[in-house]
This record gives structure tokens, C-alpha cells and sequence, in this order.
């Protein structure tokens, strides 16, 4: 659906000239063109795609999830959200069997940072081991991914897969 040109796709509602999400697939021009009927595909790309959520309990996004997706078809994704605190941002891309994936926390925050990593990775957070560090703090591995805890800031995570 996110990726078709033709009915239901938003391909299809870009080739009729929509700027906005319509109110039919086929984006007819008597109804609105206007509408948010379909907008749960920009939830899919802030908590999906950037992974970029408050965590639950929270209030004024003091405690952040950055948990992205990183799926098959696509090479990279980047954004940020402006928060109560700050701005919260999130980017990673795919290359020659490496990932990279930047976060940056807002001041008076915590993160919890899923870091997408096969077992055997190595991971390293601006050219430094994840082992031993005080700012970056090992968690857990969970299905696929390494979860470290971070404060404010900005962090570059490298991951390599093993051959």
C-alpha cells in the first residue's frame, strides 16, 4: 500500500495530484482531499520506520523509546519530532552490510535505544565498543537488537554483521 501507484496505494493519490492524504483511494475530486482517514501511515514513520516513541509512563516525553524498524526495500529513513523538551531525532541507513543509525536525545531526557543487530555484531557508538562506558549503558539483547540506555545527546551507533 505505501510503496503502490495504483488503487489502494498513495502512489495512486500523488499521480491525481493530492499534497494531502484523501478522503477516497481513488481521490476523487467532488469529496474531501483534505483528510486524515488514512493517517495512521505517519504513526508508521515516526514509532515504526524512526522508532521514535515515548515510553510508557512518561509525561512530556521525559523517558523516550527509540526502537527503529529497519525493513527490507528500504535503504534509509531520517526525521525528528518536536517534543515538549526538545527535538528528538532519529536516522539510520543500510550500507555494504553495515548499519549506521544516529539518534539525538533532547536535554533533561533518557532513552532506551533498540539498536537493530544480528547476534555476533559488532557494535560500536562513535568508534567506541558499547562495553565499559558510562554514558552508553548495555541493557539487554531482545529479538534482533541490542538495547542500550542513553541521557541527552547525540549518538552514532555502527553496527557490522558478522560474515
Amino acid at each position: 500500500m505505501n510503496a503502490r501507484d495504483d488503487v489502494p496505494g498513495y502512489g495512486y493519490q500523488l499521480k491525481k495530484g493530492a499534497t494531502a492524504l484523501t478522503e477516497s483511494w481513488a481521490a476523487l475530486e467532488e469529496v474531501s482531499n483534505n483528510h486524515l482517514m488514512l493517517g495512521h501511515l505517519m504513526r508508521w514513520f515516526y514509532a515504526g520506520l524512526l522508532g521514535i516513541d515515548q515510553a510508557e509512563g512518561s509525561v512530556g516525553y521525559a523517558a523516550l523509546v527509540l526502537k527503529p524498524q529497519v525493513v527490507e526495500g528500504i535503504e534509509w529513513a531520517r526525521g525528528e519530532y518536536r517534543g515538549p523538551r526538545g527535538r528528538i531525532a532519529s536516522a539510520w541507513r543500510k550500507e555494504r552490510g553495515r548499519l549506521a543509525l544516529n539518534v539525538e536525545v533532547p536535554v533533561n531526557a533518557t532513552a532506551e535505544v533498540h539498536v537493530p543487530a544480528g547476534a555476533g555484531s559488532r557494535i560500536r557508538e562513535s568508534g567506541r565498543p558499547l562495553g565499559g562506558r558510562s554514558d552508553v549503558t548495555l541493557k539487554f539483547r531482545s529479538g534482533g537488537a541490542v538495547v542500550v540506555a542513553v541521557g541527552s545527546g547525540r549518538y552514532r551507533f555502527e553496527v557490522e554483521e558478522k560474515p
